[in-house]
């Protein structure tokens, strides 16, 4: 589903497991699936890690 990550970060931390499971869950909540409603969905799920 998440298609380019960021060429720095190759690893799969935890974190990253994290994000992608935020994603998921988010992506359900949210009706639509265009390009802008996907990157709103990758900032959210980020700021949602950073708050950790």
């Amino acid at each position: 589903m998440m298609g380019q990550r960021d060429p720095k970060s190759k690893l799969k931390t935890n974190s990253e497991l994290r994000r992608r499971r935020y994603s998921s869950v988010i992506a359900i909540k949210i009706p639509y699936f265009d390009h802008e409603g996907m990157k709103a969905i990758a900032k959210l799920s980020i700021d949602i890690i950073a708050e950790e």
